[in-house]
């Protein structure tokens, strides 16, 4: 543990003190080199701390972090939604990409995730995400049915979610219209 220009090691059961630091305001972090790579606090680390003349008591655990795992899928029509999924291809050479945003109370992510490809948020703090897919300038043509999940995560749970682009049927109208037709007769008035 850090506290300042302070070093404290914990006990094997994840005590730690520190002696002999005057009253006022420190940052409290974890020396990241003696947890486990997924180990994460439950509390958000560094946090401030005001230290008064008396005993202070600062208590927070570590648990394994969580992650979300996803797929964007496209289909050519939501019909075969169900029975099969396409590669996504495109005519022109920019590949389509969405934002996919992770957010809980005190936290937000963002990727920027490609159309046809995987996506992944690791190192999540355990508790209730919400997950928003934003169009990031997606032609009109295609649609999102699901853009927002809701998802709780436990520790060391990884999470799958699937968000599926559907390519719209264009339908193109043909009307009908009436053409007129005259017939104009000229007649030699030379007789």
């Amino acid at each position: 543990m850090i506290l300042g220009n302070h070093l404290s090691v914990t006990d094997k059961n994840g005590n730690y003190t520190f002696k002999n630091v005057n009253p006022g305001e420190y940052v409290l972090e974890i020396d990241r080199s003696t947890t486990e790579i997924n180990d994460i606090p439950d509390v958000s680390l560094p946090i401030s701390l005001v230290l008064n003349q008396k005993e202070n008591i600062f208590n927070f655990g570590l648990t394994s972090a969580a992650s979300i795992q996803g797929k964007i899928e496209y289909s050519e029509s939501e019909s075969q939604l169900n029975f099969a999924q396409h590669s996504y291809k495109k005519d022109r050479k920019k590949k389509e990409n969405l934002i996919i945003e992770a957010s809980n109370r005190e936290q937000i992510v963002r990727k920027l995730a490609v159309i046809g490809h995987n996506f992944d948020f690791t190192y999540l703090c355990l508790g209730d995400w919400k997950v928003k897919v934003y169009r990031n300038g997606l032609d009109k043509k295609y649609k999102i049915p699901i853009d927002q999940f809701n998802i709780n995560l436990k520790p060391a749970e990884s999470k799958n979610i699937i968000i599926n682009v559907i390519k719209q049927q264009s339908e193109i109208k043909y009307q009908q219209e009436s053409i007129k037709v005259s017939y104009n007769e000229n007649k030699n008035k030379n007789e």
